[in-house]
């Protein structure tokens, strides 16, 4: 079987209360990093939410089961995302692959991610 999580990473080009943030969508986030602390010329606000490893094979049903879950919790956030410059990745991160993913996406979950002006990303860290 794989193991993988999914995340969710908001960042802000612009000074924005990302601790605040999860009050909004109604999400524990599991990290933050406000405007003020962080590091480079590049300066974000970011706000990231990641799940439990998951061990499965049906990658592409589990990540729909996902957004369908949190998706109700995020409809403010194309408002915000709008007014702080900011973007939105639904990401599924494999940790450790046994077998070939399905990496599907339905037209329903890419409709969702479109109303959320969010994108989709996979990362193998293997």
């Amino acid at each position: 079987m794989n193991k993988y999580h999914f995340t969710i990473s908001i960042h802000f080009k612009r000074d924005y209360d990302v601790e605040n943030l999860g009050e909004i969508l109604r999400l524990s986030p599991s990290s933050i990093t406000p405007y003020e602390k962080s590091v480079g010329n590049k300066k974000s606000a970011k706000f990231v939410y990641k799940t439990n490893v998951l061990d499965d094979i049906y990658t592409d049903e589990m990540f729909e089961k996902f957004v369908k879950q949190v998706a109700p919790r995020l409809t403010a956030l194309p408002n915000i995302l709008n007014q702080y410059d900011g973007t939105c990745v639904f990401r599924i991160v494999f940790d450790q692959l046994k077998e070939k993913p399905c990496l599907s996406l339905s037209n329903e979950v890419l409709g969702i991610l479109y109303n959320l002006n969010a994108s989709y990303d996979v990362d193998f860290m293997i």
